[in-house]
């Protein structure tokens, strides 16, 4: 049985693949840096990518996804066990 925290995270980055309008893999976007690589666990983790979520013409947020091993598709990353993050 998944915990409550797996399902949001699920979730989360469901909605960091899908929805999220102007996915790149770049370390500065919108003059927020995120570093290529982070020690999660104790494990190398590459970004995956950022992305910013607008509502209407406004900038909501900024998201990335860091994982251990590059998944190519959302329902992969979500149901993979790997260590991964969203910052």
């Amino acid at each position: 049985m998944k915990s409550i925290h797996s399902i949001i995270t699920g979730i989360f980055m469901l909605f960091l693949f899908v929805c999220i309008s102007g996915i790149c893999s770049a370390r500065e976007i919108k003059g927020v840096n995120f570093p290529e690589s982070v020690s999660i666990q104790g494990t190398s983790c590459e970004l995956m990518g950022v992305g910013i979520r607008k509502k209407f013409i406004i900038n909501v947020y900024l998201g990335a996804l860091y994982m251990s091993q590059p998944i190519k598709s959302a329902s992969s990353a979500i149901s993979s066990d790997q260590v991964k993050r969203i910052t």
